[in-house]
């Protein structure tokens, strides 16, 4: 980074720490209620549980059954070593968060200028999500922040050839995949990419996918073995299981039929019954997450269409999602409206409705400037990624190989904090877009 573009990094760092310790002030993580009524609901009990079993079992994994993938609860779990308060996890977030700002303004700087990566790392500043997550004991400050700094250093072996970034790469994708297993696939994107990109000869790039494919392989393999040598079965985790008969196969019938969301559910859970799931704790998970797997097979077959709407109506649903309600609760509005479960809507449309119906002025008018910023970095992304492909550089491929990946991936439950991961990307893209409509705008008017 050269040496005049620290000072605005420096002050947008700076600004990012101030908004999250905004939202951290706000929140008051160090009460007891906020704890138990706010921070440690959902999954968060889980990873806490997880954390608290590791450090208090000797470091032992006894406690992991494949639920939870490693690193995040481990991560957790040492930072509880040295202080143990939730409170401090998520200063430690925060300030891990801080390192996205300056990620981004490096991956920009390889392929553009000054101004355009200061822009990108502006909006990724703003985006209030990329702060209210921070104070979650979640895995998603930590997972886009290994994420990107994955990206970072693939783009700048896809332009300089470094082995070292490659096998680097290589490596903290393992870590990253053992953080959340949605990484999984991944490194076969990025094999792709080795074999399309300019470098080398075709020799050469097959032996650069093999070799990161293996280290890919050896870091997650530990892992793949504890559970092999604890549930029978060498997978990841068995969370699709849960995944799939609680929510995917019920918001999809629901969807499609209208019927009350928790009667469908139970039918579903009868149904895993029925074909040999035991749900018990003397029943084994993966097992049951392939009896589930089989079952939501044949229940898309048989709804091609339905499900793929609501596949759509998922991934809208994320791009579209405020999670107005818990920026609400963490910025303590008054008069918080109850939160609402709008996976059953037939359609934005209805959803909308329903959504703005039930919202207080003050949580409407948040959502409105969330919106606008949104559509700003949407509307100017499309153009900084026709641009780009337009090119035909490599670069932009990959940004939209990422997106996409993500987009499909996240299915029938569409929520705001699974943008998060990708949502650097679509920054970068309109940070780009928004300078070519200037220089086009300028030139278009300055020859008048």
């Amino acid at each position: 980074m050269i040496k005049n573009e620290i000072k605005p990094i420096v002050i947008l760092v700076f600004v990012s720490f101030i908004i999250k310790l905004s939202f951290f002030i706000s929140l008051r993580p160090w009460e007891t209620e906020v704890l138990q009524n706010t921070i440690l609901v959902s999954d968060s009990i889980g990873y806490y549980s997880l954390a608290n079993d590791f450090i208090n079992n000797n470091f032992s994994f006894q406690s992991f059954d494949g639920l939870r993938t490693p690193v995040y609860p481990i991560f957790v779990g040492f930072l509880l070593l040295i202080c143990n308060q939730v409170w401090f996890v998520l200063i430690v977030q925060i300030c891990i968060s801080l390192i996205s700002i300056v990620l981004i303004y490096k991956l920009c700087r390889i392929y553009f200028n000054a101004t355009i990566s200061f822009l990108a790392a502006l909006l990724l500043t703003i985006d209030i999500h990329h702060s209210l997550y921070t104070v979650s004991l979640l895995t998603d400050s930590l997972f886009s922040t290994l994420l990107l700094y994955v990206v970072y250093l693939f783009v700048k072996f896809l332009k300089y050839n470094s082995k070292i970034d490659l096998y680097l790469v290589a490596f903290l994708l393992g870590v990253v995949i053992l953080t959340r297993p949605i990484a999984l696939y991944m490194p076969l994107m990025f094999v792709f990419f080795i074999v399309f990109s300019p470098k080398n000869d075709f020799k050469a790039k097959i032996k650069q996918s093999i070799s990161f494919l293996a280290i890919c392989f050896l870091v997650v393999l530990p892992w793949l073995v504890h559970i092999k040598t604890t549930q029978g079965y060498f997978k990841l985790t068995y969370i699709s299981g849960p995944g799939i008969i609680y929510e995917i196969l019920p918001f999809t019938e629901a969807y499609k039929t209208g019927k009350n969301l928790d009667s469908i559910r139970n039918s579903f859970i009868d149904i895993a019954k029925y074909r040999g799931c035991d749900f018990t704790k003397n029943g084994n998970n993966f097992k049951n997450a392939e009896i589930i797997g089989n079952i939501a097979s044949e229940y898309i077959k048989a709804n091609p269409v339905s499900y793929a709407q609501r596949h759509i109506l998922g991934v809208i649903n994320m791009y579209c999602g405020v999670a107005i309600h818990q920026i609400a609760l963490v910025l303590r509005f008054e008069n918080i409206s109850k939160k609402i479960n709008n996976f059953g809507a037939k359609n934005i449309i209805s959803q909308a409705i329903n959504f703005f119906e039930s919202k207080t002025s003050l949580e409407i008018f948040v959502t409105f400037f969330i919106i606008i910023i949104l559509f700003v970095n949407y509307f100017f992304s499309l153009i900084g990624l026709f641009c780009l492909v337009r090119q035909r550089q490599i670069f932009g491929f990959l940004i939209l190989a990422l997106i996409i990946y993500f987009s499909a991936l996240t299915g029938v439950i569409g929520m705001a904090r699974y943008r998060l991961q990708f949502m650097p990307y679509i920054n970068l893209l309109a940070a780009f877009g928004i300078a070519k409509t200037y220089f086009y705008l300028k030139s278009k008017y300055s020859n008048k």
